[in-house]
């Protein structure tokens, strides 16, 4: 049975509540420092956001317990050929992640909270938070150093739209002064989308099934990320929209590792827009001067693509792997090697490394075959995608 306006509504409302109830909790502890504004410390505060009633709609394979490694619920769904998408039924698909993100409107202000330094929310939060009420929470952990957010990609092309002004808003105005590490990861299925495609009777729920980044919100990460010394942002930006908007009057100076996603790092794109873009970044990072790793990369079923660029302490490296198809041109070779002297003042080394697209089931099997060095993705979460998305003749 799918989640009707009345359900949501109310589901919204206890969200709403819980919320309040937790930070009005987490208050007290601003009594124990000696101005009664808070004790600055280095708190985590992890959200999740799910029913206890999802494990009784058939998600064999797509669990909600914290652990690496998921076990599926039933036997009962091992039917027909062992597909991961066994046991799905129509409007299974909504009724998990629910067919519109929380729209959490809190009537007052958060208390302030200055013990948290680190925000997590990671994947298993299915019930997606609108950017407004990512807002409020953030308004309310003045003291945040890491925000480290795994949310999943919008169904419909209207609601991506809708969440992609909320991406921009938030990088724009609503992450504190005090942040100095940002990780936002969209997650995705194909198969479910096509799942939800054919489940939807609705003429706006027209399904976005190739994901194109809004350029408004690479522009607010350009800009943004001046202040930052981490910065892993998968699928939200593309790095074409963030050089295209990396200024030439500014300069990054607290940036120290970059890792972005770029649908240019496919075989079916131009290459010509490719190397446009890698020979932007050769240009942007020398106004990065402590940056000492930066990869850009995509995955998908069938494809891994990364090109890194990473500075050691007698030499600077350039490494390209790849699924057959996706190659650079010389003059993107020879862009780089400048750009390292003038950056680290290292003779650039070169690497080339082919990968077996038979290998890559997922986005996060591209991830671990690409080897990043830059962390995009909590390790727990990664593993749950593998085993999600994994021929269930393997397990």
């Amino acid at each position: 049975e799918q989640e009707g306006a009345l359900s949501h509504r109310k589901n919204v409302r206890i969200i709403e509540l819980e919320l309040i109830q937790l930070f009005e909790t987490l208050s007290v502890w601003n009594e124990y420092s000696p101005d009664g504004e808070g004790i600055v410390g280095d708190v985590t505060l992890e959200i999740s956001i799910h029913s206890p009633s999802d494990r009784e709609h058939g998600f064999a394979y797509y669990n909600l317990d914290d652990g690496p490694d998921p076990l599926p619920s039933s036997a009962e769904h091992f039917i027909g050929d062992g597909s991961h998408m066994q046991g799905f039924r129509v409007g299974q698909v909504a009724r998990l992640f629910g067919r519109s993100a929380m729209d959490i409107r809190i009537a007052r202000a958060l208390p302030r909270i200055w013990s948290i330094a680190s925000l997590v929310v990671r994947r298993q939060t299915r019930r997606r938070l609108t950017p407004p009420g990512i807002c409020r929470i953030l308004r309310a952990l003045p003291n945040l150093q890491t925000v480290a957010v795994e949310f999943w990609r919008e169904w419909t092309i209207f609601e991506q739209e809708r969440a992609d002004r909320g991406h921009a808003f938030i990088l724009d105005s609503a992450l504190p002064d005090s942040l100095r590490s940002l990780t936002l990861f969209e997650d995705f299925n194909e198969d479910l989308n096509q799942l939800f495609e054919s489940e939807s009777r609705r003429e706006e729920d027209d399904v976005d099934f190739t994901r194109i980044a809004n350029p408004q919100v690479g522009r607010a990460l350009a800009e943004r990320s001046v202040d930052l010394e981490e910065v892993a942002v998968s699928f939200v930006v593309d790095a074409v929209d963030f050089f295209r908007y990396c200024r030439p009057n500014r300069t990054w100076d607290k940036l120290r590792s970059l890792s972005l996603t770029s649908l240019m790092l496919h075989p079916l794109e131009d290459r010509v827009n490719m190397n446009n873009m890698l020979r932007s970044a050769s240009v942007a990072v020398k106004r990065m001067p402590k940056l000492t790793i930066l990869e850009i990369w995509n995955g998908a079923r069938g494809l891994a693509c990364l090109f890194q660029y990473e500075v050691h302490d007698k030499s600077a490296t350039m490494t390209f792997k790849s699924t057959p198809g996706i190659d650079l041109e010389g003059s993107v070779v020879e862009a780089w090697k400048k750009a390292a002297l003038e950056h680290s003042g290292r003779v650039l080394k070169v690497d080339y490394q082919v990968l077996e697209k038979k290998h890559i089931w997922t986005h996060a099997h591209a991830i671990r075959h690409l080897g990043l060095k830059v962390q995009v993705l909590d390790p727990a979460s990664e593993q749950r995608i593998i085993w999600e998305r994994m021929p269930r003749h393997e397990v």
